[in-house]
Parts: C-alpha cells; structure tokens; sequence
C-alpha cells in the first residue's frame, strides 16, 4: 500500500520536512503492519514492487512539489540525507518526533526572540506599525511569540474628528488650537478638510479694548464712532463704551460735573492730562483748597480691589472719589509716591464712580491716572492686599474678631481674612472687664462687638463691659451681668445737666471704698442709666470738699470702672466714660481720706 503526502512549499524549515517524515513513516506502519522491520534496520525493498517509478534510485529527489514513500523506505538509511539527522524514518533508535528542534512557545515571555519565535515581549526585532504597513501605533507580540500583534496600529483616516499620527486637527478635534494661539484675539478656528492646517477665515482681527472699533464692534473705549449721549437719545453728557465692546454705557450722560468715561480700564497710565486748560468741578475735602480738575467715570469690570494713584504726574496732586457729582466717598493728598495721591477702593462689579485728578492748594500741571489691582498670589502683601496665600501677615483669628482662637487663613482675592477655621466665641465675665476679647456667651458677645468691634479683636475693657451691662441679649448671661444693682442710695434714671443732683456725706454711710484718694469715708451712691449711647463726663465740680469719685457696674466693690480722686489740679473730681443706650453704673461721691461735706454732681451727656 502507497501513500502520498504533498507538503505545503510555505514549510520554510527541514524541521518542518523532519516532522512531515515523522508522519508519513507513522501511517507506513498503520498500513503495513509486520511487512515493516520492527528493528529499525534497512528494509527488503524485494517485498514490495511499490517504489515512485518516476526516481526509483535518488534520495535526494527534491520533495517540495510531493514525496512517495513506499512501505518501507530504501532512500533514507539510518541517517536522513534531507535533513542530516541522525533519526531514522523506519523506527530506529530516535524517532523524528522525538527531534530537539525549539519551536515558538517553549521560551515565550523572556523578551528574548529564540528559535523560532518570531517576537517575544518588548523585543519585536525592529518591527513597529510602521513597517507592517500602518500609519502609526503601538505593535505588540501575539501571547504565544508566534506572530505580530497589530491591534495597535492604525491607519489615520482624515474626517473621523480624532486627530491622529501626523494630524494636525481633524474636524471639531483642533488638538487645543485656536484663534488666539493662532496669534488672532479671536473668533473660530477651523480644521482644513485634509486635516493638514488649520483655516483661519472665520477668526478676527478685532480686540476689544483696544481703543480701536473692528469688526462688529460698537464702540472701543473712546472711539464711540461719532456717536454721544445725544445722538443716543440721552441727556447731555459723557457717553462711553460698554466692557465688551457691544454697545454704549450711559451712566455718564446727565452727568454735568463729568469730562471723560474711561469704562472698567485698567492700567498705567490709564489716562493722561494737564488741569491748568480745566475747570473746577469738585472741590474735595482734603489737601487744602482744590483747583481746576479732571473728573472721569470708571466702571468697576469685576469684584475686587482696585488701587487709583497718580503716581508719575508733573505737581501736587489730590486725588478723590465720588459716587456722583455731590457725593465725596474718599479723598487723599500724599498717600502716593512724594507729593502724588492714592485711594484704594473695594468695588463691586459694575460700580460706577467719578475719579476726580485735582492739585493740592489749588495747583494745576500735568497729571497721570494708573488704575490697577493688587496681584493675589505673587507672594508679596501689595497694597489693597491683607494677606497672601499661606501668609497672614501676623495677623490671628483673635485679631480678626474671633475671641475663640483657631487657624486664619487668606481669603480669594487677598482682601479678606477666610475665618472659617476661627472660633467665634471668647472667654470671661461679659459685664467686667478682662484682658481676653470676647466673652463667655456668644449671644451677648455678638451684640457688644456690633457696637464694639474692638471688644472681639482686643482685650474686653471696661466699654465693653459697659456695653454689656446695658444691653438685653446680655441679661442674666451669668457673671456680674446676673447682678442686680440694688444698692444704690438714689437713682437719677436718665437725668442728666449741672448739679444734676446734691447732698452731703456727711449723714450717708460708708458704702464702698474706692480704690483712689486714700481710704474712702462716708459716700453717696448713685444709679445712673444712659439715655443715649455716647460720652458721658461725671463731675463733681462745685463741692465745698475734697471729694473722690468713682464708677461701679454693679454692687460688687471689685466691679469697679474708673476712679478719681483731684482733676485738674482741683481737689474736686472728674471721669469720662462711654456708655451705651440703656447702661446702667453706679456713681458713688466720696471724700479724699476720709473727707465728707457738701457735694454736687455733674453730668454732662455726649454732645
């Protein structure tokens, strides 16, 4: 019996004929059964008629178009002549399929290309998209390092709206590009169609703020287009341009003290001129008499601080701020470089106010207005600034108004304190003074710092004590506030004027002993409740002794405000105090040493 295999002309390897052999003798055995030696030696090529006609006699007949083998084959002998092995085809001692030959997969996944692999992990033999045909991405090795994995690559397709390999955009994808980085100030970048460049026809030349209208522009800063407040159908004025560019800011139409609207721009110098040819409009309340002046609208652009000066004019400048042409907001002399002026102002977005450029004593000359905002963040606490990030500036929750301590931190915008890390409340009596700010109940605490602010950022003194005492929200907080003052000799309610009331010590008793004037004799205690908030003065001016005076906040002899004993180089007796509406202190009359005698008392209420 003949079999004929034909193998395939792609086997590019003798392993591969070595292994088709292996076959082949494999199915001579199946067929033949014991007319094969089971010994391996040569066979009795007289036991069968079956050998190819066509090469009878040649081992060496090329096999790569077909191969007969016939039962037991006389061509390889005990070494194969087609592959040099030592294997014989017939079963001898080593069997083709028992060949040492390394195939792929027997050392796949060391990253080194061995026998027949044709990659092994990263080691891809210099291959990569490229070279397989792509147009880019990442090659791979398939798992077994039989073949390449191209999965990766790809092939770019222009118009799929990805960009890809050497792409510059490709529809809406402009890979970040746009008109400004296309060194227009704006409009829409498109994708060219190949996806090669960019098409810059729908981009502007305009830029609005540039003193220059383009394009759509209505107006730009001043150029208004020959266009005024009358043209617009306004009162007679100053007309200006909107922040965008879009349309005609009115606010300064109507407006009689106006000379120019500069809108929300920024700068130095914004603006520029000489006052000597100028009118004088407003008249501000520092730096003497003012002169002839230049009066400007500016337009806040954003929330924030800004800082006006004008720093770099030719003379002595004031400088103020007005909300309209009544109405001063601030003015300032010298607060900027030399003679120059600054105002720092905490505007909102779209506050409109009148800068005024004007000279100290009435002088006139060149003048130069910067308009500028602090820069958060660069690390240095600017003018306008209290803070930068990470830095206070010495400054506590304490300081800032929170009695109660914990971490400060720089609000956005560097202008403000972020006091979300402070705790509100302070510790101590809320009716007596004591040397930490706030106090025990945050109720009372809030009500006297809204009076008092300096009670919350400082030490809580006697004011603030006061003002304790007499408010509601501080009734029966504890402390001296649950004291009630039911000690006093004579109560005057809200009296006040000359010799508002008079007596003498001589038949009272010695209720309290002042910590002034020696020890204290017989006295007179009165309660007192504020009419009004303000500056009371308590005197006993008109008394025929040497008198001594002091102020309780309650009946406790330790709650004691202020004591005096000779003012004004007079044996009579002085204190001035302040007092909130409703506050209630004992005055108590008495003598220097132990003195006693006809006394008068005084009160002279805030002015």
């Amino acid at each position: 019996m003949v079999i004929t295999v034909t193998l395939n002309h792609r086997f590019r390897s003798m392993s591969w004929l070595l292994r088709a052999n292996a076959v082949v003798a494999s199915f001579a055995v199946a067929a033949c059964g014991d007319d094969t030696s089971s010994t391996g030696g040569p066979s009795d090529s007289s036991s069968s008629g079956d050998t190819d006609p066509t090469n009878p006699t040649d081992p060496t007949a090329d096999t790569s178009a077909g191969m007969t083998v016939g039962e037991s084959s006389s061509s390889s002998g005990e070494e194969s002549s087609s592959s040099g092995g030592e294997s014989s085809s017939s079963g001898g001692e080593e069997s083709s399929s028992g060949s040492e030959s390394t195939g792929p997969g027997e050392t796949c996944g060391n990253d080194a290309i061995d026998g027949d692999e044709v990659c092994d992990g990263d080691a891809l033999a210099d291959e990569t998209c490229a070279s397989q045909g792509f147009d880019g991405g990442t090659l791979a090795c398939a798992d077994d390092c039989s073949a390449l994995d191209v999965t990766g690559c790809f092939d770019m397709e222009c118009g799929n709206g990805t960009v890809e390999g050497e792409e510059l955009c490709d529809g809406e994808d402009l890979n970040a590009q746009n008109c400004q980085t296309q060194g227009f100030p704006g409009g829409d970048l498109v994708c060219n169609a190949d996806c090669a460049g960019f098409d810059t026809s729908a981009c502007l030349d305009m830029l609005c703020g540039n003193g220059t209208r383009e394009g759509d522009e209505a107006c730009d800063g001043g150029d208004l287009g020959g266009e005024t407040c009358v043209s617009q159908g306004q009162p007679d004025g100053v007309l200006g341009c909107t922040l965008d560019c879009s349309g005609f800011d009115y606010l300064g139409c109507g407006n009689p003290c106006l000379d120019e609207n500069i809108g929300g721009a920024l700068g130095s110098p914004v603006a520029m001129g000489d006052t000597t040819g100028e009118d004088n409009d407003l008249d501000g309340s520092c730096g003497l008499a003012g002169g002839n002046d230049h009066v400007m609208l500016f337009t806040a652009p954003s929330d924030g601080v800004y800082i006006f000066d004008t720093n770099g004019s030719g003379y002595d400048t004031k400088l103020q701020l007005f909300s309209d042409c009544s109405t001063e907001l601030v003015c300032d002399d010298d607060g900027g470089d030399g003679t120059q002026s600054l105002i720092v102002a905490n505007l909102t977005a779209g506050q409109a106010v009148l800068v005024v450029v004007d000279g100290y004593n009435a002088n006139v000359g060149s003048w130069v207005l910067n308009i500028t905002q602090p820069v958060c963040g660069d690390g240095v606490i600017g003018i306008g600034e209290v803070c930068e990030p990470g830095d206070v500036n010495g400054s506590t929750c304490e300081s800032a108004g929170f009695p109660g301590g914990g971490v400060l931190a720089c609000g956005p915008g560097c202008g403000a304190f972020d006091t979300v890390g402070c705790d509100p409340q302070g510790s101590g009596d809320c009716c007596a003074s004591h040397d930490t700010a706030g106090c025990d109940d945050l109720t009372c605490q809030d009500a006297v710092c809204a009076q008092d602010p300096t009670c919350c950022n400082g030490a809580w003194g006697l004011g603030c004590a006061f003002i304790a005492q007499g408010a509601a929200e501080c009734d029966g907080v504890g402390g001296t506030c649950d004291v009630v003052i039911d000690c006093e000799d004579e109560d005057l309610a809200g009296a006040v004027g000359d010799a508002v009331t008079s007596g003498n010590t001589a038949a009272e008793d010695n209720d309290f002993d002042a910590t002034c004037g020696g020890s204290g004799g017989n006295d007179r205690t009165i309660e007192f409740v504020a009419p009004a908030a303000g500056t009371y003065v308590f005197s006993t001016a008109g008394s025929d002794y040497d008198t001594k005076l002091s102020l309780l906040a309650n009946c406790d002899p330790l709650s004691q405000l202020a004591c005096n004993d000779d003012f004004d180089f007079t044996p009579q007796s002085q204190l001035t105090i302040d007092l909130a509406l409703g506050q209630a202190i004992l005055v108590v009359v008495d003598g220097y040493n132990g003195a006693t005698g006809n006394w008068v008392l005084n009160i002279t209420p805030p002015a």
